[in-house]
């Protein structure tokens, strides 16, 4: 239970009194099989993003329940019998709704439910590199020479006004004193918020967001992610249950395909085959010469045509095998950033 926690070493204990296990080095994790999904209850997606965004920034090993990073809502829990189906490439499974679209829970895998371009993939993917980018200098740091255990986050008390800001859960990741290292801010209310947090001042130079979501911004496309500068750190603005991660350095995030064409199961009819075309988008600008593609294994041309800002789209050019009924897997086997 996140809301109101208090995040500073006074409120936790880093020791299992029993047993004199050392704490931070066990899983952690926002939902398991003896639970119902938390996209099953009102804002539960949102929620999970938020949750998501605590799991990977908080010490421990973060551990994701499989189906979760693609919006699954099947009912119940593991121990109902459900919750299981996630993955699999089962008819008997087929049957059953998993995701929301278009106002209906529908099940749209033929083959199985495993989509890298879902959005709540992608969001995973953006927090997982996150932490493996600062990984050294803000999450990784122990306290002392064996390694094992971890520097706590520093909490970070917010304010509207004179206030303090239950709502929003704040903290930072830093090895060294003095570094600004990675600030997490997560706003757990339903309503925005603005606020200003005790410890959080100008470090003199730019501070960005890494985890800007840019699917507010027209100028990008949905789904992707980029830094954006912070403006004030007096008054941040906080949208109902966003997570920020502000950081001082942009870090060149790995490359990520963003979305294609047919999506992931798609079911294309053999009458509608050979108007069919297979694209596959970049989150950023790639060298178009460093491109290779594969359908079913066979080296395919791809040929770049464009996309709005900073997205790049390539289109696929099908060879004849892959007009055959069957499951059929585009991937992308190399691409260079700008």
């Amino acid at each position: 239970r996140i809301y109101g926690c208090k995040c500073g070493r006074a409120g936790m204990d880093l020791v299992n009194r029993e047993t004199g296990e050392k704490r931070y080095q066990m899983w952690n994790f926002c939902g398991s099989h003896d639970q119902s999904r938390m996209t099953q209850y009102s804002g539960g997606e949102a929620k999970l993003r938020l949750c998501h965004a605590w799991l990977s920034s908080w010490p421990g090993i973060p551990v994701i329940y499989q189906g979760d990073e693609q919006g699954l809502l099947t009912p119940g829990s593991g121990l109902q019998f459900w919750g299981r189906e996630s993955m699999a490439a089962s008819v008997a499974w087929s049957s059953i709704g998993t995701i929301m679209k278009d106002g209906e829970v529908v099940n749209p895998a033929t083959f199985d439910n495993f989509n890298m371009s879902h959005p709540g993939y992608q969001w995973l993917q953006r927090l997982n590199s996150l932490r493996d980018l600062w990984w050294s200098e803000s999450f990784g740091c122990d306290t002392n020479t064996n390694g094992d255990d971890v520097l706590l986050p520093q909490r970070l008390r917010c304010y509207t006004g004179s206030t303090e800001v239950l709502g929003v859960l704040a903290y930072r990741r830093v090895c060294t004193g003095g570094d600004f290292g990675v600030v997490m801010l997560m706003n757990l209310d339903s309503a925005a918020q603005r606020v200003r947090c005790d410890g959080l001042d100008d470090p003199g130079q730019p501070v960005f967001n890494a985890l800007h979501n840019s699917a507010s911004d027209p100028l990008l496309a949905p789904g992707v992610y980029a830094y954006a500068q912070e403006g004030n750190l007096q008054s941040i603005a906080l949208e109902a249950y966003e997570t920020k991660a502000l950081v001082v350095d942009r870090k060149p995030f790995p490359l990520a395909v963003v979305g294609a064409s047919p999506a992931h199961d798609d079911l294309v009819p053999q009458a509608s085959w050979a108007n069919c075309q297979w694209s596959f988008s970049f989150a950023e600008p790639v060298v178009d010469s460093s491109v290779r593609a594969t359908i079913d294994g066979t080296p395919v041309p791809v040929t770049p045509v464009g996309g709005p800002g900073p997205v790049q789209h390539f289109a696929v050019d099908v060879p004849g095998a892959a007009a055959q009924a069957g499951v059929h897997t585009l991937q992308v086997t190399q691409a260079q950033t700008q």
